[in-house]
């Protein structure tokens, strides 16, 4: 259950300030990731910039919520990155406990997704849905 425990809780993982230098989300709805990007150093020594996407609850107090009403899945979430340093990612990732497609079943799990040059010499990822939560994992 800890395999995916350095992107949380990782010696080398640092906040991001402001992280829109670096990466560019863009989703059909509001998806909450500007305070959850972070730079992490994996077990190998390998820079990694991790952008967890959220979709936020319907409403902020649970008390207003009493049937735990959720907001729908977003659908197609892309995440573009600039180059670090000169450098563009070399391998992209989703980390997930939810399902690719929301009628599929839940399961943990690490998924490779393509890196997608874009204008400009940003590269891009794209999620095919968040349900709740989905971690985007940029390699260097």
């Amino acid at each position: 259950a800890t395999r995916y425990s350095e992107l949380f809780f990782g010696k080398g993982r640092r906040w991001i300030a402001d992280p829109s230098g670096l990466v560019e989300v863009k989703a059909g709805a509001e998806v909450w990731w500007k305070d959850t990007t972070f730079w992490n150093t994996d077990p190998a020594g390998r820079r990694q910039l991790v952008v967890h996407l959220i979709n936020p609850p319907k409403l902020m107090e649970v008390e207003a919520n009493p049937r735990s009403e959720l907001r729908p899945p977003l659908e197609k979430v892309e995440v573009l990155c600039r180059p670090v340093d000169g450098a563009l990612p070399r391998a992209a990732w989703l980390v997930t406990a939810e399902p690719l497609d929301p009628a599929e079943p839940a399961e943990v799990r690490q998924i490779a997704i393509a890196l997608e040059p874009v204008e400009g010499g940003k590269v891009r990822v794209t999620a095919p849905s968040v349900i709740f939560w989905k971690i985007v994992v940029l390699e260097f």
